[in-house]
């Protein structure tokens, strides 16, 4: 076991796997409960500037509302959320547009934790352990997929707009938000450190995901850096880390995790500012016909 737990930290031999992923989140487990697990929601925050403070949770939800203004779903369209983590942002799509969602994930020890709260009661969401470069379905069958701060993850982002490609049906539409790189040749070691904290084989520049898309077959649609509206949203969460008498016993389960968590949250303005790393949001649609 210990083995296996070094060789997951080998960023050179970092190839993701059900098992990889498994191992990343136990490992990771008390800065994620602290980042947002317990609200269902363990990815970015969104908080416009000159906007009231939002609390931790409504900034994620800000993040979730931005992204169904792209998708556009209808009261019965199927969409397809890859890579749903815990499950609630896909309860809370379909609670809110009428949709009937599948969640996917390659692990499922995460969604059990959600399995039985009833936060979005009149959800229609589904969801199934599977692959995000080999997804479980047939052909032309979404009418909208996304995939929300996790495709930094998959194994293959070709393979994932392939696969994207073929589950929509024509017209639909992909939405993508993603920690990119800012501009090629970044220091190395700030690029390195970025990939072990969020267990990625390769970070790409945006206009490089804009290729494999375009190679693929999909239509470039808009793109929008909302870096500054994460990042901002980054720091509410840190502080929201840092606060109550539960927050010390996630830092003492894990506290080397969970301080190197906090210290990328207080450190990504800096990166940036200096064009490391910024988070964009991308939509892409399937032709028509």
């Amino acid at each position: 076991m210990e083995a296996a737990r070094e060789r997951s930290h080998d960023i050179r031999r970092l190839t993701p796997s059900r098992a990889g992923m498994e191992d990343f989140y136990v490992r990771n487990e008390p800065f994620f409960d602290a980042f947002g697990s317990e609200e269902g929601f363990d990815c970015c925050g969104y908080w416009m500037e000159g906007t009231p403070r939002p609390s931790n949770y409504q900034s994620k939800l800000n993040l979730y509302q931005e992204i169904l203004n792209l998708l556009a779903l209808q009261s019965g369209d199927l969409a397809l959320d890859a890579g749903c983590g815990l499950g609630e942002p896909a309860r809370m799509v379909s609670h809110h547009t009428g949709a009937k969602l599948f969640g996917l994930d390659i692990q499922m020890r995460r969604l059990r934790r959600f399995e039985d709260r009833g936060r979005f009661p009149s959800a229609r969401a589904s969801y199934l352990q599977g692959d995000g470069v080999a997804l479980p379905f047939t052909s032309n069958l979404f009418d909208a997929m996304y995939s929300n701060e996790c495709l930094l993850h998959f194994s293959s982002r070709q393979s994932y707009f392939e696969e994207a490609m073929r589950v929509l049906k024509p017209g639909g539409r992909l939405v993508v938000t993603d920690y990119v790189l800012g501009k090629e040749g970044a220091p190395r070691w700030m690029t390195e450190w970025i990939r072990y904290h969020f267990y990625t084989p390769e970070m790409f520049t945006a206009d490089r995901s804009h290729q494999l898309a375009s190679e693929c077959g999909f239509i470039v649609g808009s793109t929008r850096d909302i870096t500054g509206a994460v990042f901002r949203a980054h720091r509410i969460a840190a502080l929201s880390m840092l606060r109550g008498r539960r927050r010390i016993a996630q830092f003492l389960a894990g506290p080397r995790i969970y301080f190197e968590g906090t210290l990328f949250l207080l450190l990504a303005p800096w990166l940036a500012d200096r064009s490391v790393v910024r988070f964009q949001m991308m939509l892409f649609q399937k032709p028509e016909g």
